[in-house]
């Protein structure tokens, strides 16, 4: 009789364990390749390595090259001379149906990385625009080990214009240590 309920208490606890999904998501170690905390010259030569090109700002800041496999601009910030945050516009685009495909794409990407988060759609009022809906989506992300705090922001919107009056869509996404952001700005002080 003692066996038989062993036998039942072990294999319901089989059954418990086994059905609920475990998922580990790792925080983002990096961006665009670069670790936290790099300084902006460190920044600047290890994408001259990589052959990217700084933009014409020549800020030691903004980069062209490729992320994840979308060719974009990479603009870098920087507290305290440590590499906090990052983002990248994966594309700039004059029909607004196509970025929204590229959104698709980029956030298919992060979700099989980081899981799936809310997309949040906000009506375009503008009817000019050929781009019906705003989207958006956030993974807030915290290291299992350090506890640090990530946000990585995913865009799509009109957003700029160029001098002839030509709109352009933007698909963009943010990285940002919110913990070493925080911790820069306060060591700065």
């Amino acid at each position: 009789m003692k066996r038989l309920h062993l036998a039942f208490v072990l294999i319901t606890i089989c059954v418990l364990f086994l059905s609920v999904p475990i998922y580990a998501t790792p925080a983002p170690d990096n961006f665009a390749g670069v670790p936290w905390g790099t300084t902006q010259e460190q920044v600047i030569k290890m994408m001259r390595e990589r052959g990217w090109r700084e933009t014409g700002e020549q800020d030691g800041k903004t980069f062209y090259g490729d992320f994840a496999g979308f060719p974009s601009t990479i603009i870098f910030s920087f507290t305290s001379n440590a590499m906090t945050g990052g983002t990248a516009q994966i594309e700039i685009y004059t029909n607004g149906y196509h970025s929204k495909t590229t959104f698709d794409a980029a956030y298919k990407l992060l979700s099989e990385k980081y899981g799936q988060t809310v997309i949040k759609v906000y009506p375009n009022q503008d009817r000019s625009s050929t781009m019906p809906n705003y989207y958006e989506a956030e993974w807030n992300i915290v290291d299992d080990v350090s506890s640090d705090k990530y946000t990585i922001h995913l865009w799509c919107l009109d957003a700029l214009y160029l001098q002839d009056g030509t709109r352009l869509y933007v698909v963009a996404v943010a990285y940002t240590n919110q913990s070493l952001l925080e911790r820069k700005k306060s060591s700065a002080y």
